[in-house]
């Protein structure tokens, strides 16, 4: 109930005025907005409108499309969803999907076996989207490899940060908590390489260390989010 009355209170305060007369009132600007999973179209519409009001020269808008793991679709999710979250996608400086949302948001089959040159590949169709910026979380190479690649399309540079992969653990978060590490980084001024690279380790570092914590527990399957589980 209270998830459906928050959606329906911020739908009725934009589409009275009310948000974008609060926003000018106040004089509101940021430096940078940061998007996770958000739960149905609507939301999705909700956050897109934002945007248009808030955004400024000077703001990072960075856009986590979680929407899948490990080649599915999240439960609730349509089609539909895939196409309205492409859509806030080109709204985007950067967009952090994992290898399930690149496939979705290119409508292409799912696979992890690819290539660095592949990868590259990917990653300019990404921002072929709209966003010039993409940082794809979950890539693994067939020699141990697990992290993240990012290709800055304006200056048609790449940067990647890897880990050893950590298999069999299944680490609920870890791509909220890359994401959230990269935004901050990024919003605090760090350059695109170091922000992932940071990202990537943090992430990396904390699912290590909650390894201990796993012992006697089932394993699980393996995903393909930002850390190395």
């Amino acid at each position: 109930p209270g998830f459906l009355t928050l959606t329906c209170a911020l739908i009725e305060q934009r589409d009275n005025g009310k948000l974008k007369y609060r926003a000018v009132a106040l004089n509101l600007q940021f430096d940078g907005i940061y998007t996770g999973y958000l739960g149905s179209q609507e939301q999705v519409q909700i956050v897109s409108d934002f945007f248009d009001t808030f955004r400024n020269e000077h703001t990072s808008i960075i856009v986590d499309p979680v929407m899948g793991d490990a080649g599915k679709l999240y439960a609730g999710f349509t089609t539909d969803f895939v196409q309205e979250m492409k859509a806030l996608c080109k709204k985007a400086d950067i967009i952090v999907p994992n290898m399930t949302e690149a496939a979705l948001l290119l409508d292409r089959p799912y696979r992890t076996d690819y290539t660095e040159a592949e990868i590259q590949e990917l990653l300019k169709e990404l921002t072929d989207l709209g966003a010039p910026t993409v940082v794809l979380t979950g890539v693994q190479y067939a020699d141990g490899r697990h992290g993240a690649v990012a290709y800055d399309s304006q200056s048609n540079q790449y940067h990647a940060a890897f880990r050893n992969h950590i298999g069999g653990y299944f680490a609920h978060g870890t791509g909220d908590i890359f994401s959230s590490l990269l935004s901050g980084a990024i919003v605090k001024g760090a350059s695109l390489e170091k922000a992932v690279s940071l990202a990537l380790n943090r992430t990396t570092d904390g699912i290590e260390a909650t390894l201990p914590l796993q012992e006697g527990r089932h394993h699980c399957t393996k995903h393909d989010g930002s850390g190395s589980a």
